[in-house]
């Protein structure tokens, strides 16, 4: 894999030396520089992670409650009748399962929000990428991250980021639920 990679970046390079000597004009950007830098992507990392947290401690709380009914459950086996032992023992794994789709839904639900986020940065850094190749009559723009080296001066990530932090400093993030099985499609 490491050679496959090697020989695509020295075909690129020699491709890049070529196009360079015939007057292409090329820039080069580190897309996770751009993505890591800016203030959008930090906006919704701490949407994300505060949302996660509010999720975790509700799941956290949920889990402390069904351990109390099922100890509960447990102490009465011996004082009810096997009949009402096992309703309570359904009703019970029914409530777990309930909690356990409840988390599996907040996770997909967290994944969603933060993909769709993600998807508004990218938009924007394609856009203001488009527009700067434009701006300055580029004939291409590389991706840093097949580069083996670059000459500094092809650079325009700064300015990407500059340009983004104006443009889009935040993305709400939209923590929509997901719908359960149980729901028939209907949003919770």
């Amino acid at each position: 894999m490491k050679k496959l990679t090697l020989i695509i970046s020295v075909l690129l390079l020699s491709n890049l030396a070529i196009s360079a000597r015939a007057g292409i004009k090329i820039a080069v950007v580190d897309g996770q520089k751009i993505i890591e830098s800016s203030l959008a992507y930090k906006d919704i990392t701490g949407q994300v992670e505060k949302k996660a947290t509010l999720f975790k401690n509700s799941a956290a709380k949920m889990q402390e409650n069904l351990q109390k009914k099922y100890k509960e459950i447990e102490s009465q086996k011996l004082v009810l009748s096997s009949e009402a032992y096992g309703k309570k023992t359904k009703e019970f794994e029914l409530e777990a399962e309930k909690a356990q789709e409840s988390a599996y839904m907040d996770r997909m639900s967290l994944d969603k929000a933060y993909s769709e986020a993600m998807k508004v940065l990218e938009k924007k850094i394609t856009d203001i990428i488009q527009a700067k190749a434009m701006e300055k009559k580029l004939d291409m723009v590389m991706a840093k991250i097949h580069m083996i080296y670059n000459n500094k001066e092809l650079e325009i990530t700064d300015s990407i980021i500059e340009e983004l932090n104006k443009s889009l400093p935040a993305v709400a993030v939209k923590f929509d639920a997901i719908p359960s099985k149980n729901d028939k499609g209907i949003k919770k």
